[in-house]
Order: C-alpha cells, then structure tokens, then sequence
C-alpha cells in the first residue's frame, strides 16, 4: 500500500487467524508491506486521497472482482444530527456508503447480539477537513443496530451498489 497523505490508516480486523493491524502513515513516502489477507478478513482503508494496492501473490482475484450481489436496498436516507435510530425500526438494515452532506460531527453505531448485548461498535468523523473525511465506504447495519447522529451533522446513507451478502448480522459474528 502506498499512501498519498498524512491522513492514511490500514486496519486489519481477522480474528478467526489472530490478525490485528492498525497502521498509520506519515507521508508519501511511506509504504506498508506484507498485509496479509485471508479468507475473512476485515479490511478498512482510512483515506483523504487514492490508495494504490498491489499484491505479488492474490489468489482468485477474477472470483473477486464478479462476487457478491446486487443490494436490494434501494433508496437513500437522509439523517439530520441529534437523533438515535434502530435498524428495522427507523431504517432498513443493510449496507450502506455515508456520506457528510453538511455539518460536523460524530456518527456513532452499535451492534447488538440477538440477545441484545453491545459485540461492536463503530464511530466515524464527518467533517469537510477531519482526519475521518466526509466520506465511509460499506458500513453494514444488521437488524437493531442503533445509529446516533452528532447534532450538526446531516448525513446520507446510499445502498452500496455490490453486496457479499444480506447477512448482515453475520458479518459482525464471525
């Protein structure tokens, strides 16, 4: 990976094979070499600019590109600041790109199991010059998940085009 700003982070979240790598870089010239990828892996790319990727070895990579499916949530939401929502009951649960429309501020979201205790939580932010940018790619919202919303922060969220999977819950519970 080869990072284009001071702004640049690579997470790695795979439990199943012990992988946890959080990197931050500091320039251009900076490199992060040796990611390991396997079946299941988390990967989260934190950027203001384009990250140029580049593997001697990918297994697969024609299966990757035509895997998954289309999403079947089809219409955007948009969410002004200072509100709490759930997931089935103020909006569709699925996964969706979120997108700063105006404002600053925090989005913060919580997954629950089914017996309703916290397993993950995730917060992001938004701001138009923020570390965290303006933008987040395929933030997946399983069923009773709740979303609050910084109070001068309007948000969008809009279905992302491709999908692994409707199994939203499952890819929190790996």
């Amino acid at each position: 990976m080869t990072p284009k700003d001071d702004y640049d982070t690579v997470q790695i979240d795979d439990p199943e094979n012990s992988i946890y790598l959080y990197e931050y870089t500091e320039g251009k010239k900076d490199k992060i070499k040796d990611i390991r990828l396997y079946k299941g892996a988390h990967l989260t790319l934190n950027c203001r600019t384009i990250v140029k990727l580049h593997t001697d070895n990918a297994q697969d990579v024609e299966a990757m590109e035509t895997a998954g499916q289309s999403n079947p949530l089809t219409e955007s939401v948009d969410i002004k600041g200072q509100k709490t929502l759930t997931a089935g009951r103020d909006l569709e649960p699925g996964i969706y790109d979120l997108s700063r429309v105006s404002g600053a501020g925090n989005v913060d979201v919580i997954i629950y199991s089914d017996e309703q205790e916290e397993i993950n939580s995730w917060s992001q932010c938004l701001s138009e010059d923020g570390i965290d940018g303006e933008t987040f790619h395929y933030l997946v919202i399983p069923e009773n998940a709740t979303m609050e919303v910084s109070e001068d922060l309007k948000i969008r969220l809009t279905p992302s085009e491709q999908i692994a999977s409707t199994d939203y819950y499952g890819f929190y519970n790996r």
